[in-house]
């Protein structure tokens, strides 16, 4: 079980591990924490996406908490994406968890998933989800939309298929 090191990992820079964050990480015991919605949207797994997001949603997550890890999954996949072919397991962990002089195997299994994923995304498609990502932002913080709703437009469109 991975789970000391995805609680590392949620809360970086941090160095201490509060009640909030092993319930976000670990979706109070139901399942659908914010990591499986990142892998979820990795794998391009709409419906498994959207039960995680109303699972979030339903307990209380903050759409804009939702959003910024959302954003940072999407910005890592496109990272990875501009040097797809050519991109080793350690750069993947560079990218993905920063630099470091050692990754440990959770880390490199972690950054050869990305590498997999990365073929399901056209690089054309990423970047246009960034700039949606951008607007999603913006409508939320002017109240044009309401939150959860864009939250939800916001999954649909970044894994609609292409």
């Amino acid at each position: 079980d991975n789970t000391m090191e995805k609680l590392l990992l949620y809360i970086h820079p941090r160095k201490a591990i509060e009640k909030e964050d092993v319930e976000e990480v670990l979706g109070e015991g139901e399942g659908g924490g914010v990591f499986d919605l990142t892998k979820a949207i990795r794998e391009r797994n709409l419906a498994g996406a959207l039960s995680i997001l109303a699972k979030l949603l339903e307990r209380g997550e903050a759409p804009l908490r939702i959003h910024s890890l959302v954003t940072r999954e999407m910005r890592i996949l496109l990272k990875i994406k501009e040097k797809e072919g050519k991109i080793s397991s350690q750069e993947a962990c560079t990218i993905i968890f920063g630099p470091r002089g050692y990754y440990a195997p959770f880390y490199t299994k972690i950054a050869a998933e990305y590498i997999r994923a990365v073929g399901k995304f056209d690089f054309s498609d990423l970047i246009t989800s960034y700039q949606y990502l951008v607007e999603t932002e913006a409508s939320i913080k002017t109240g044009r939309e309401e939150p959860d709703l864009a939250i939800e437009r916001m999954i649909l469109h970044l894994l609609q298929p292409t």
